[in-house]
């Protein structure tokens, strides 16, 4: 029985489901509430942006 009778593609063989209601659990990769910081060295990299874009 065809998924899709109308999307009839040359050169296509095969089909693949994926059920996506399927429960997983959390994803835990990373501490996501960890405050970002600027590096050392953002206000002179912001100094000589400023310096190229007035150069234009």
């Amino acid at each position: 029985m065809a998924l899709a009778p109308a999307a009839n593609t040359p050169g296509t063989t095969s089909k693949m489901i994926i059920d996506a209601t399927t429960p997983v659990a959390p994803d835990n990769r990373g501490h996501f509430d960890t405050p970002v910081r600027d590096l050392p060295e953002t206000p002179e990299w912001a100094d000589r942006l400023r310096a190229l874009i007035a150069a234009r």
